[in-house]
């Protein structure tokens, strides 16, 4: 699409990536239980995308890291409520909606690097078999050129 639309900044337009160790990725040991569980449900579509490679584990172990404390902070205010006591005995907002905020924000950093979501997707080029023949869209592209 951004061929067909034009794309003024070349730059957008990635023919060939930088080569990436290949084989399967593996969960670290460290990670808790929900992390894991996490990782085993993005891992396995990344993989099967061709986009997951020995490079990205620790950015994916941070992911799913963030992701399992953002869902024990929720839980957490879930279970006592937004409010809490302070020191000094006055109500304030829970320490772990403070929690919640910083990793929303850190997943949402960290998700738009594997594409999981519909705007960070369309930035990703995946991995091309050259051994296919080309799409018209390829040889469009590649006559441009």
């Amino acid at each position: 699409m951004k061929i067909l639309k034009g794309v003024k900044d070349k730059r957008r337009l990635v023919d060939n990536e930088m080569p990436s160790p290949p084989g399967r990725v593996t969960c670290p040991s460290w990670l808790p239980p929900r992390a894991k569980s996490e990782w085993r449900r993005v891992a396995r579509v990344l993989h099967e995308m061709g986009v997951l490679t020995q490079l990205d584990r620790i950015l994916l172990a941070t992911y799913c890291e963030a992701y399992s404390t953002w869902r024990d902070a929720i839980d957490l205010i879930a279970k006592e409520g937004l409010t809490a006591v302070s020191s000094k005995g006055s109500p304030c907002v829970h320490p772990a909606y403070r929690i919640a905020r910083e990793t929303r924000a850190q997943i949402h950093r960290l998700a738009a690097e594997f594409g999981f979501s519909p705007s960070s997707r369309c930035r990703i080029e995946l991995p091309s078999d050259h051994s296919a023949p080309l799409t018209a869209l390829e040889k469009f592209r590649r006559e441009r050129d």
